[in-house]
């Protein structure tokens, strides 16, 4: 059994942030656990295989997604680039779609340049209104709530990123008039803290103070 939890993190990948290899039973034996991060792969957020041996009932993985920003790494080497080629949420072979559970709260999806399922079959989905449509189909219409999947809702300051060789956590700084900079419950910005992981990359406690968002909880 695998219990994976990230929270208040950057990750970026040039593959799959998580390549997972699961079978269905009884109760999930995967279960992942995603809360006010930002997440960004060159291919697949989350990429399932089946195991060895798999049986065709029950649930492989459960994932919960909460408050979080998904959008493609940036290009590894080179010009100044924007985003790599378009990634996607998820990787998920079609005898496994009705084997994962897929919760998600309040997240932020950068449409434009990510899709839902990668290299899943038909159900391959782009922009906007396709994007929410396939996590329905696959999860049901209830899995992912208060969603921001529209195009231009998730705009970082640096519309130009470095490679990914320069790249710093500061480069991930929302734009403030964008929709994603005030779309929590608590009207935060989505995803990691970027301001408060720049300051303790550079170790200087008083200015981690100083960065370290306010929690959001009562």
């Amino acid at each position: 059994q695998l219990d994976l939890e990230v929270s208040g993190s950057l990750l970026l990948s040039q593959n799959d942030l998580f390549a997972l290899a699961v079978k269905p039973s009884s109760s999930p034996q995967v279960r992942v656990s995603l809360n006010q991060s930002t997440l960004a792969p060159r291919d697949s957020v989350l990429a399932f295989k089946e195991s060895d041996g798999s049986q065709s009932t029950g649930t492989a993985a459960r994932v919960l997604a909460e408050e979080c920003l998904f959008l493609p790494v940036p290009a590894a080497s080179g010009g100044r680039s924007d985003s790599s080629r378009s990634a996607s949420l998820l990787r998920l072979p079609q005898g496994l779609q009705k084997q994962v559970q897929w919760w998600g709260s309040a997240n932020g999806y950068m449409v434009e340049r990510l899709q839902a399922l990668g290299e899943s079959g038909s159900l391959s989905a782009g922009a906007g209104g396709d994007f929410e449509q396939t996590l329905a189909q696959v999860f049901g219409d209830q899995a992912d709530q208060h969603a921001l999947a529209m195009p231009g809702g998730v705009l970082l300051q640096e519309q130009k990123l470095p490679p990914l060789t320069k790249i710093q956590p500061v480069h991930f700084r929302l734009l403030p008039a964008c929709k994603a900079a005030t779309w929590s419950d608590l009207k935060q910005p989505l995803g990691a803290d970027p301001v408060a992981l720049q300051a303790m990359l550079e170790g200087n406690p008083q200015d981690r103070a100083k960065a370290a968002r306010k929690k959001r909880s009562f």
